[in-house]
């Protein structure tokens, strides 16, 4: 396979020294061996001694598991991989153990050792380690962002893949929005697939989208995050409503009405800017307002959208 055979002849080999003596000499690649998942690659392995009845080689993945060997003109093979090993040449007794590994996965990934025992040629290295490494393409990230977060603060999102070799590349984008974020406001690290938002206002509400790609592949996912805290980022609009609620409850006080309970305090129980909404109009206009008048859009909460629903110049101004 070109992978295998590039990694051995770009880096040269690996070589015992030379022996006076009867001796084993193995030859592997001197780079790691890199190639793509689901297909097939060669680990080459070459070695100089006389073959004789007791010639035996053996293939191992490292830390200690034998996947191949070979002794006696018979070859086995005890490994998880045996279905997918075979040797370039069966048998290999003219100098070559080249191994040949078919449908590489993931769990291949690692180091593997080529060793050759041919007694009384007990000098010389009679083994060779070859690295070898799994390109494959980004698994689908995991997104995570912050749920809530304060006006003119900052926001967080993360994104990362458990698999992709080589490491993969992360980039944010907002999903579906017409208007891009400002760049003074974002700080992107396309390595570790962090993205930090700052200064925060309601434009950065909404649905983000990260892309893990390499060059074998890419994968997304989205996180849909910043919810504003109602309740301590719009304390200017809520103390007007709440100074509004309290000539209401002065005017009902006169007519020998009870005090309503505030309904702000339960509406910041989960703060969304569409309670605070609802709460401006409830202050004063009670359940009358209908409720198709409250946004469901955040970026429409605005003073010249809630100006179209009923009771809103009255509530405000005491105006109709």
């Amino acid at each position: 396979d070109s992978g295998g055979v590039a990694g051995f002849g770009l880096g040269g080999g690996l070589r015992g020294s030379e022996c006076a003596g009867p001796c084993v000499e193995v030859t592997v690649p001197r780079d790691p061996v890199m190639q793509e998942q689901g297909s097939s690659v060669e680990l080459p392995c070459h070695y100089k001694t006389s073959v004789d009845k007791n010639f035996m080689l053996e293939w191992r993945f490292a830390p200690a598991s034998t996947i191949l060997y070979f002794t006696n003109d018979k070859l086995y093979k005890p490994g998880s991989q045996a279905g997918r090993l075979s040797l370039l040449h069966d048998p290999p007794t003219m100098g070559d153990a080249t191994l040949q590994l078919a449908n590489v996965r993931a769990s291949d990934n690692g180091t593997y050792v080529c060793e050759v025992n041919n007694p009384p040629d007990f000098y010389g290295s009679g083994s060779g380690i070859i690295h070898f490494t799994v390109l494959m393409p980004p698994s689908t990230p995991v997104c995570k962002g912050t749920e809530y977060a304060h006006i003119g603060g900052d926001a967080t999102l993360t994104c990362s893949s458990v698999e992709g070799v080589p490491a993969p590349i992360y980039a944010w984008s907002r999903v579906d929005s017409k208007t891009s974020l400002p760049l003074a406001n974002m700080v992107q690290d396309e390595q570790t697939g962090k993205l930090q938002l700052t200064n925060l206002s309601l434009a950065f509400s909404g649905t983000y989208q990260c892309l893990a790609s390499n060059q074998f592949g890419r994968a997304s996912c989205q996180v849909t995050a910043i919810d504003f805290h109602a309740c301590s980022e719009i304390g200017v609009v809520l103390g007007v409503a709440v100074g509004l609620w309290g000539l209401g409850s002065t005017h009902q006080q006169s007519h020998g009405e009870a005090n309503p309970t505030p309904r702000w305090k339960d509406r910041c129980k989960r703060p969304r800017l569409d309670s605070v909404s609802k709460f401006l109009f409830d202050a004063r206009a009670g359940t009358s307002v209908r409720a198709s008048c409250w946004p469901a859009d955040m970026s429409l909460w605005t003073q010249p959208a809630l100006s179209l629903c009923p009771g809103y110049n009255t509530m405000l101004t005491g105006r109709k």
